[in-house]
């Protein structure tokens, strides 16, 4: 290829800055339809109803060791799913919640206290 045949692809990929106002024009109309685009593509939040109260309980489920054990194939026994056997792997669980602790300062001392 020669450089004239070079240049010329290259001008037709480039718009030269000699077109002026069309070219801003364009720009600016790909810009807005990339914002729109881009709106679209939101999440958007569903209705609620404010009167609607939420419940304060929590539904039993397996313990962690269970499910782990379905994920794996692994043979689970069927008191796991029971509501006793939701209710033990509730008193089981821990949280990280229970046993952190935090610093208070009492006086002109630093305590360490259980959350």
């Amino acid at each position: 290829m020669s450089t004239d045949d070079e240049n010329d692809k290259v001008s037709n990929v480039v718009p030269s800055k000699s077109i002026g106002t069309p070219y801003v024009l364009i720009l600016e109309a790909e810009a807005k339809n990339d914002c729109l685009n881009a709106e679209k593509k939101k999440p958007k939040m569903n209705s609620f109803s404010a009167t609607i109260t939420v419940g304060d309980t929590i539904a039993p489920h397996p313990s962690q060791y269970t499910i782990q054990k379905l994920n794996n194939f692994k043979y689970v026994e069927l008191w796991y799913f029971s509501p006793d056997g939701c209710k033990e792997a509730m008193k089981m669980s821990r949280s990280i919640i229970d046993d952190t602790f935090s610093l208070v300062k009492l006086d002109d001392q630093l305590t360490i206290c259980p959350d």
